[in-house]
């Protein structure tokens, strides 16, 4: 009679601490890996990525010079699997103003909480950020 609760008890008990783990699944698009990249637009969909520590969404606009007084506006979003806690952050967005543009960088700490339906940031976080790069660039007009 004891073999069998034994048995039960360690299968239970692995189960438990299988599912404590602190892997996270991420979707990962946009993303170069070994000279090629899924696009978040195609039809199969961003690839799911497992063992994650942080999952993060990155949005990146930025302005080229094309012309004298000619400029082109580029926007590119990326999904990312973060394999490393190095450079991790509390979750939340992060902005960061470049001289050609800005960055946003969302960490979320559930799974698959970086997909497309997630609001990046909240609009009047993208309204600040965005009036901050017009300001710069009419004072440094």
């Amino acid at each position: 009679m004891e073999n069998p609760w034994i048995c039960l008890c360690i299968c239970l008990l692995t189960g438990v601490l299988t599912s404590c783990t602190d892997a996270l699944s991420c979707y990962e698009c946009n993303v170069f890996v070994r000279t090629s990249r899924r696009q978040c637009e195609d039809p199969k969909g961003p690839l799911l990525k497992n063992n994650c520590v942080a999952c993060m969404k990155v949005y990146t606009r930025s302005v080229m010079h094309n012309q004298w007084q000619q400029n082109v506006y580029n926007s590119f979003e990326a999904r990312i699997c973060m394999k490393s806690s190095e450079y991790a952050k509390s979750e939340g967005c992060y902005p960061v103003q470049t001289d050609g543009g800005y960055i946003i960088q969302c960490f979320c700490y559930t799974d698959y909480c970086n997909d497309a339906t997630r609001q990046l940031v909240t609009w009047t976080s993208a309204l600040v950020i965005i009036s901050a790069f017009l300001f710069k660039k009419i004072l440094c007009s």
